[in-house]
Formats: C-alpha cells, structure tokens, sequence
C-alpha cells in the first residue's frame, strides 16, 4: 500500500510541477478564455485549500492540499493523502515568482522534484466540468510526459479556484489510472 501512496504522491508532484512550470501558457489561455487579465505569479495566501477524493482501480481515498506559508520567495504546500488506511504527508516548497518547485519532502525524506523540461503541454481547451464540489469552466490540459510518453490530464480553472485551480486530474500509473476530484476548497 505503501508503493501505492507514493506512486500518488509522485503522481501528484508531476502534475503540480506540469501546472506551475506551465503557468504562463495556462494563464495565458485563461486569460482568453475567462476575459480577465492573466496573474502574474502565484498568487496563494496562507489557508487556501483544496479537498480531493482520490480513486484507482478499486482502491479510494482523500487528499487535501493547503498553503500553510507565504513568503517573497517561497510558497510552502503541504499534501495529506490517506489512501485505504495508510497514509503520507508531504510538503513543497515553489519559487512563488516562477512556479519552479524548490523542494519536496514526504513523511521526512526528501524527493527527486520532477524534470519541468521532460513536461509539455499538448493540448488545451475550454470545457464545463462536474465534479463532486459543483460546476465549473475549467480549462481542459494534456501534459505529456516526453521519458515515458505517459499522458496526465488536467482540468483547472485558476480563476475561481486557489493553488494549481485543479479540478480534475487522470495521471497513469502501473496499477491503472489515478483519478482525482475535487470534493471542497477553501480560497482566503
């Protein structure tokens, strides 16, 4: 159970890392596609949450992502997974200017950060998304990944929601695709 969570945990990493280094082409497109002006940055505050039910295969879960620091130059993200009884913490800590990823650290060790080059966007579009927490336009993401050629998916919308705005996420995994939802989130 324990290769599994970290398999989410990596999972996870991948598509915050594919979110937040792609951040200017996503604002961009967001920009276009909610009618606003683009975010420079990120722009988290300390208490933004996001609740997830995680699902794969017919095993299921939660995580809850939160920023529990906020500095000039670091943003401090900590992930909570429980998956069918085990469960990992983890936190990261991203460049708040340009969305690189610093460090991550899961239950005390520390992680390979993914390589933001072996990520590309290959497909955006717009579309109305259900989830557990409501109705939403979202801005519909293909990410590959260039060493395995594995495709994560990603439904965000980083106008109404705080952190990576993430919806909806599809990443595969050797034990089938990982499915995340977002069932809560909290924006201060």
């Amino acid at each position: 159970m324990k290769n599994i969570i970290a398999i989410v945990s990596t999972l996870f990493a991948l598509s915050t890392q594919a979110t937040t280094s792609q951040l200017p082409t996503i604002l961009k497109a967001a920009d276009s596609f909610f009618k606003t002006e683009a975010v420079q940055g990120l722009n988290w505050k300390v208490g933004d949450e996001l609740n997830f039910k995680l699902k794969m295969s017919f095993i299921s879960g939660k995580m809850k992502m939160s920023v529990a620091e906020v500095t000039d130059s670091l943003i401090t993200l900590k992930q909570d997974i429980n998956l069918s009884g085990q469960s990992q913490s983890c936190v990261t800590k991203l460049n708040p200017n340009n969305g690189e990823t610093q460090s991550i650290t899961c239950n005390g060790q520390n992680q390979n950060i993914p390589n933001k080059d072996d990520l590309e966007i290959v497909e955006m579009t717009n579309e109305k998304i259900t989830v557990p927490a409501g109705t939403f336009d979202s801005i519909h993401v293909k990410i590959k990944q260039k060493s395995d050629n594995k495709i994560i998916e990603q439904w965000v919308n980083m106008q109404e929601l705080p952190i990576t705005g993430m919806l909806k996420a599809i990443s595969p995994s050797q034990f089938g695709n990982v499915v995340v939802e977002l069932e809560s989130f909290k924006k201060n």
